[in-house]
């Protein structure tokens, strides 16, 4: 006995999708992207969380990456240009550290290999620099 798998009809429902903000794809995607900018990093750079503010740059930089990849350079508009520029500069300030404890004495932790493990000041922490990337 063969079980069929398939969708009724009945249940399938297809929708144009419409474009809000532009009237064409290329110029669509552009204003989402400076529209995401304005809501969450222009707007929420001294009310979020470092952490919350570091994921949305890593977004943002993901948006224009589809931009580029998407649209045209000399299609892509100079305000969109600034925006990206001005997101590579400030997501240098928004890189993820994270604080591990030494041990106090006796076996070295795999951790401390990596070469990108940084020894503070302080010699009971270490600071490690992840990318987000």
């Amino acid at each position: 006995m063969k079980l069929s798998k398939r969708i009724p009809e009945s249940l399938i429902y297809e929708k144009e999708t419409e474009r809000i903000l532009a009237e064409d794809d290329s110029r669509e995607i552009q204003k989402y992207f400076q529209m995401f900018y304005r809501r969450h990093i222009r707007e929420g750079q001294y009310t979020k969380k470092p952490e919350e503010m570091a994921k949305i740059y890593q977004i943002a930089n993901v948006l224009y990456d589809v931009i580029k990849a998407l649209v045209h350079s000399s299609i892509i508009d100079d305000k969109t240009k600034r925006i990206a520029k001005d997101i590579e500069e400030k997501r240098e300030q928004h890189k993820h550290y994270t604080i591990l404890p030494l041990d106090a004495a006796g076996v070295k932790s795999a951790i401390m290999e990596f070469p990108d493990v940084v020894y503070e000041d302080t010699p009971k922490i270490i600071v490690s620099m992840v990318s987000a990337e």
